[in-house]
Parts: C-alpha cells; structure tokens; sequence
C-alpha cells in the first residue's frame, strides 16, 4: 500500500464557511485559498473597535477645542492650564493609535480566516460544506501533501532476502 502525508484542515475560528475555494481530488498549489470562513464575533469585534475609533478621535477634537479656549482665556499656551491640556491632547492622542493598531490587527485577522494550502496537494476529504456553522478548533477536511508516497509493503523474511535495492 502506499500513502502521502495528510493532514488536518482545522477551523481557527466559531463562524460559519462562507467559500469553498478547492474541489476535491484537483491539485492545488502551495498558498491557494482552500476555503473560508465568516466570523460574527469577529465582525462585531471590528465594528466594536470602529465606534471606539471614532469616539477617540470625537474626545481629541474636544480636547483641541478646549486648549484653544485655555489659550484664548489664559493668553498663552505656557499657562498652566494650556499646558494640562496639551498633556491631555497627547494622552488621547496615543489612545487613538492604540485604538487604531487594534482595529488594523483586527482586519489582519479577518484576512487569515481564509485556509490556505499548506504544500503542493490536494483536498481529499471536505467533512463540512459552504453555509456550515464551524466551531474553533472542529476539523473541516482533510489535505494529501503532493509528497513522494511513502510505500508499506509486509514481507516475509525469506521474501525480504530476495529484495534487491538500489
């Protein structure tokens, strides 16, 4: 008998699959979309971090506006209250980078919930189909690594003698 190696397509992700990029027993490349799957936890984490976004930038604008008023009051931006202000401007200013790195990774993250081919192969075994609710974690199919085929054979030891290897 003869076998390749195989392994497991695991989902990454509780969502449901939204494309099936591979038919089965058709060679793919390394890094070709296998398939993908949607998130809706994901999605409200995305939508979460927007609104976060933009009630950051919302309070900066205050912020600014209040420094300005401190300025116009005070006559100066070296008055203690222009520069209390100026420290708060630069606070929320750094939470609106933070805010904005966390919603960039949370994009980069919704890209990788695409399963790409791990080698040269083939998708043997789809064990769920498009419109499928997937668990983290629950296999979705099995992959055949386009590898020399490893071949079992069981001889006799007398059998085995008459071998001849190069």
């Amino acid at each position: 008998a003869t076998s390749a190696p195989v392994e497991s397509i695991v989902s990454l992700v509780d969502g449901r699959i939204s494309r099936v990029s591979s038919i089965i027993d058709q060679p793919v490349a390394e890094g070709t979309p296998i398939l993908t799957i949607e998130s809706p936890q994901l999605k409200r984490q995305i939508a979460d971090a927007k609104t976060s976004v933009e009630q950051k930038k919302l309070e900066l604008e205050a912020q600014r506006k209040r420094y300005l008023v401190a300025i116009e009051t005070y006559g100066s931006v070296t008055s203690k209250e222009a520069r209390l202000l100026q420290i708060d401007i630069d606070l929320v200013e750094q939470e609106v980078r933070l805010a904005v790195q966390d919603l960039l990774a949370l994009y980069e993250y919704q890209e990788n919930l695409t399963i790409l081919s791990p080698s040269d192969g083939r998708l043997v075994n789809l064990l769920r189909e498009r419109g499928a609710i997937v668990k983290r974690g629950e296999t979705l199919g099995i992959f055949e690594r386009a590898e020399v085929p490893v071949v079992n054979v069981f001889v006799t030891e007398q059998e085995a003698r008459l071998i001849y290897l190069n």
